[in-house]
């Protein structure tokens, strides 16, 4: 039995034709889920700065809030006042 030459480049260029496929869109997806991975690691690089940037406004205000605290305490005590004692959350170390 004899396998006529048409035949057979037909299906060798069925065949290469469907692993030049596969490797396109297994490339292409690649290439996406590598985009998609890094716009998630911006985005979350981006919440993370906001988040510290927020953060550190928030103890520079505490910071700023305590220190005028303390000199109004010392100004009640100073003047002979009676300074209330701190609150129960405010001592805790």
């Amino acid at each position: 039995m004899t396998i006529d030459p048409s035949i057979v480049v037909a299906v060798v260029g069925a065949a290469a034709l469907v692993i030049g496929t596969t490797i396109t869109a297994t490339f292409t997806r690649r290439s996406h889920g590598d985009t998609t991975m890094r716009a998630d690691l911006t985005n979350l690089r981006e919440r993370l700065d906001a988040s510290e940037r927020r953060l550190e406004a928030s103890e520079r205000r505490e910071r700023i809030r305590d220190d005028y605290i303390h000199q109004l305490r010392t100004l009640l005590d100073e003047a002979g006042e009676d300074v209330p004692p701190w609150p129960d959350g405010l001592t805790a170390g």
